[in-house]
């Protein structure tokens, strides 16, 4: 018991520590998850603000603005080249015009140059900007990645998720289905501790039954043996006395024939007794040897043959294998101790009989008067004998067949029983359509109980409703139940004609046959008139027999209630 409880108690911790564990991985893999939604959001949400602007339509707006910069410049450029060369013509000649043009020129050349470092400036501008929206889409492609990949780190932790909490959940069904086995174990365990307890305690009470008749045996016999030898030694002095009448011999050798008669009788009780003790001995000697062999295979790890013997002992717990194994050995102790103390009277009683059989059984009888009388006596007491021994047979005779009768009387019962609870059923039934129709009959039969008096003062004439099935067990007179018409014994209850009937029933009247019903109450049928032959007339005469068939019925009807 200690070592079971032991062992639950570490099962019990190991299943603890093993939803602890599966609790705090959950918490972490929780914890990782809920971080990982974080920097996803995060992530996302930097995302959003890069593709808030519309960086495509972007480069292609600055793309086609430093194309337009870049020939503005080209023309610009082009335009300064020309104006330098006219200038460096000009100022080949002294002219006042061309001084003059010389100054209008160097003017637009330097609104040109002006231009061109503006053209310049934007150019690099959007140079800058296109670097930095290069920029931009690099870190956008690397938020993207990073984003990619928290989302594949976030599927594989709730696939990890997932898996963890499936084996646990298979951990946890198997865990179960074990604990269900080892309970069913732990019942059949108990069942058959009970069982082998029981076992044991009525073959120790078998066995010292059968102990005590052996002892209670050994020790008549053991007295009868001796009384023989006083026996002995009394009838040879009354048949060497010389005043000892005839009569007294003849009783003391009835007492003597008695006497071994007596003695053979014992001497066979014993052997008897004695081979009853063997074979039980050798029953228990061979499931001990059984159960010995199964515990030897069970030490030695190897399963026993697959026989009926092997099989019950290989089925019983280690336990209830050693208790068993202790009580019968302690039987099988007991048995032997018993056997000795009958083998050894029977040894001693079989000696004095050969004793006996050498010297002469019928050396006592002195004349043949005596063996005349002995034998005489003998045969009296011999057909006293078979005078019983008819007697008990035809007692048994008489007891086979009042067991008959009474089998017999126990199935009668039986369909009785059946029959009544199965009219109980039908009842209930009816009831129950009655409790469902009482709604609408109620108010028929108020006013029904208002011209009571009127209708029994005034001719019979009973309401004729549609023919239904005679049933077995309709309530009437004569196919009425005992037990519910011996409820209307002591009921004084006036006949109460069935009140007006819907239309939808009087016109079914017209197709089925006549049935006259008549009711005592409300609620309860009595009589049923069916087709012409019936006469409703006599309507006080057949409830005054009804009434005492009922009387007559109370017996019957007490002797079901028994049977029930």
């Amino acid at each position: 018991m200690g070592e079971s409880l032991s062992g639950d108690s570490r099962e019990i911790d190991e299943e603890v520590a093993k939803e602890w564990e599966h609790k705090l991985l959950q918490n972490t893999m929780d914890k990782e998850l809920h971080e990982l939604n974080r920097r996803l959001e995060e992530k996302e949400s930097e995302m959003k603000l890069f593709g808030g602007i519309n960086t495509e339509a972007l480069k292609q707006h600055f793309g086609k603005k430093i194309l337009e910069l870049e020939d503005e410049k080209r023309i610009v450029q082009q335009e300064r080249d020309r104006l330098l060369a006219e200038i460096e013509n000009l100022a080949a000649s002294s002219d006042g015009q061309t001084q003059k043009m010389q100054d209008i020129h160097a003017h637009k050349l330097k609104f040109l140059e002006t231009q061109i470092l503006e053209l310049r400036k934007k150019q690099e501008s959007h140079v800058q900007l296109l670097k930095q929206k290069q920029k931009s889409d690099e870190a956008a492609k690397r938020l993207q990645d990073e984003i990619q990949s928290i989302k594949a780190q976030k599927v594989q932790l709730q696939q990890r998720m997932k898996q963890e909490a499936e084996q646990f959940r298979h951990w946890k069904a198997s865990r179960e289905k074990e604990l269900l086995q080892l309970r069913k174990e732990g019942r059949r365990n108990e069942y058959e501790r009970h069982k082998l307890q029981a076992l044991n305690q009525r073959q120790k009470l078998v066995l010292q039954r059968k102990t005590e008749e052996a002892a209670m045996a050994t020790k008549r016999l053991k007295e009868l043996l001796e009384a023989r030898k006083s026996s002995v030694r009394d009838n040879s002095a009354v048949s060497n006395g010389n005043g000892v009448n005839g009569q007294t011999n003849d009783k003391s050798l009835q007492r003597w024939l008695d006497h071994e008669l007596e003695v053979m009788v014992n001497v066979h009780e014993v052997r008897f007794e004695y081979e009853k003790q063997s074979q039980v001995r050798a029953a228990l000697a061979e499931e001990l040897a059984v159960l010995k062999q199964v515990d030897e295979f069970a030490s030695k790890g190897i399963s026993p043959r697959a026989k009926n013997g092997f099989s019950r002992a290989s089925s019983l717990s280690p336990n209830a294998r050693i208790a068993r194994i202790s009580s019968l050995e302690n039987m099988l102790s007991i048995s032997s101790n018993s056997l000795v103390a009958m083998a050894s009277q029977l040894s001693e009683a079989e000696e004095r009989e050969r004793a006996f059989t050498n010297r002469g059984r019928w050396n006592q009888l002195r004349s043949m008067g005596d063996a005349k009388n002995l034998l005489q006596y003998m045969f009296n007491s011999l057909a006293d004998a078979r005078c019983q021994l008819w007697e008990r047979k035809m007692e048994i005779t008489e007891m086979k067949e009042q067991f008959k009768e009474l089998v017999s009387l126990f199935r009668q019962s039986e369909t009785q029983r059946k029959e009544v609870e199965k009219e109980l059923k039908l009842r209930e039934e009816d009831a129950a359509i009655a409790l469902a129709t009482s709604a609408t009959e109620q108010e028929n039969t108020q006013n029904s109980l208002k011209h009571v008096a009127d209708d029994m003062s005034s001719p019979l004439s009973p309401i004729s409703v549609p023919a239904q099935k005679q049933l077995k067990y309709t309530p009437g007179i004569a196919n009425g139940s005992v037990r519910e018409s011996a409820a209307f014994i002591d009921q004084t209850r006036k006949m109460v004609p069935l009140g007006p009937l819907p239309m939808r029933k009087t016109a079914a009247m017209r197709q089925g046959g006549k049935l006259w019903r008549w009711k005592r109450s409300h609620h309860q049928w009595l009589l049923q008139f069916k087709w012409k032959w019936q006469k409703p007339w006599r309507l006080s005469e057949l409830i005054r027999q009804s009434d005492e068939t009922f009387i007559r019925a109370k017996p019957h009807l007490q002797a079901v209630r028994r049977v029930v």
